[in-house]
């Protein structure tokens, strides 16, 4: 148990370090847009990450359950999962940066 818990915090600290650097990437590339644009795209990449957080999070917990039940040691999981997961975290992060970029433009285009 102390495994799969060690893994999910170690997981959501990595992507809440990576979201908050890619919120910082968004912020830069939407210098420039209104403020009333830019709300749409900085609020649907803040509904994105939270959402990238909590299941790598848990795919993390899970990756570690799967792999103790076929006879790893639980460091052994965690440091098989937890990177696994902080990498799909970190990607899945930089595809919602570039969403929320793209939605505070079509909004600043559409509205």
């Amino acid at each position: 148990m102390a495994a799969k818990i060690i893994a999910f915090l170690l997981t959501a600290f990595v992507n809440v370090v990576v979201g908050y650097l890619m919120f910082i990437f968004v912020l830069l590339a939407l210098n420039g847009f209104s403020e009333s644009d830019a709300q749409y795209g900085v609020l649907a990449y803040i509904a994105l990450a939270a959402v990238i957080t909590l299941v790598t999070s848990g795919l993390a917990a899970f990756g570690t359950h799967l792999l103790q039940k076929r006879g790893f040691r639980g460091w052994s999981a965690v440091l098989i999962t937890f990177p696994a997961s902080s990498v799909i975290g970190g990607g899945l992060k930089l595809v919602s940066a570039v969403i929320g970029v793209h939605i505070a433009d079509l909004v600043s285009k559409n509205l």
